[in-house]
């Protein structure tokens, strides 16, 4: 019976351990000098609030989108340089977005494909696709590339963007680094999330998972002892220790 314990344990913990994580789409982002305004369109476009490092370039923030939905997902940010551009002071944006399952996401990374589009202040428009839009430049990345500007991760004290992926590029238009520099942009992705799949939330999966692996172990230890026999004869009946393992079992399944 104690090997039957020892394996009903170790299968318990990793039943919990192995409790799958809910998808979601996690937004990662920060911008050069300002984030004024972050939408997302799941029918008509919503505006999140933004995050405490929304004027620090320095700092990312993370926003999650928790109700996982498959299909395409439309963000669009709007971003500022308000402090004269100029060759030492371009504008930049930097993003990524993590979407599917904690431990296995597809990694969405700012890049040229991302689209911009002249921001000429007031609210937004009540129809993005009325903006004209075009491809973004690349001006460096997180950890710049060959022939990327270094002057981010320069004066960050040499470091990318902390919870960004190395990997993503600092867009903007391609009026960038000098006094022509445009300073209101909108930015503008969309991106397929084809693994968010309905997943239980894990919590649950875990607790009805041991319930029922406690009264296949239950049930197992109970029958393993009801085997041996006094003196050749019958098996021996029921023990005050079966019993309250039994009722416990049942009364977890109760009120689980």
């Amino acid at each position: 019976m104690g090997r039957s314990i020892q394996l009903c344990a170790v299968f318990l913990v990793a039943l919990a351990a192995a409790a799958p994580s809910q998808a979601a789409i996690e937004v990662t982002y920060t911008a050069d000098n300002v984030v004024g305004g972050f939408y997302r369109n799941g029918g008509d476009w919503g505006e999140f609030t933004l995050g405490s490092n929304a004027a620090d370039w320095k700092k990312a923030d993370t926003h999650t989108i928790s109700d996982n939905l498959p299909g395409l997902h439309s963000l669009i940010f709007r971003v500022a340089n308000l402090d004269g551009p100029s060759s030492t002071n371009p504008a930049g944006f930097l993003a990524q977005i993590k979407v599917g399952p904690v431990g296995d996401p597809d990694l969405f990374l700012s890049d040229a494909s991302w689209q911009y589009a002249l921001d000429t202040g007031g609210d937004p428009p009540s129809d993005f696709d009325d903006l004209t839009w075009a491809n973004t430049t690349v001006w460096s990345h997180n950890v710049p590339q060959s022939g990327d500007s270094t002057i981010w991760y320069a004066n960050n004290s040499s470091k990318p963007i902390t919870g960004i992926h190395n990997d993503a590029a600092w867009i903007w238009s391609e009026n960038n680094f000098d006094s022509n520099t445009d300073q209101n942009l909108w930015i503008h992705v969309t991106f397929e999330a084809s693994t968010l799949n309905p997943i239980p939330e894990p919590a649950s999966v875990a607790i009805w998972s041991m319930i029922a692996m406690a009264f296949v172990c239950g049930t197992s230890m109970v029958r393993r002892r009801r085997r041996f026999t006094t003196g050749g004869g019958a098996p021996q009946g029921w023990s005050p220790e079966n019993r309250m393992a039994i009722q416990h079992i049942v009364e977890r399944g109760r009120h689980g």
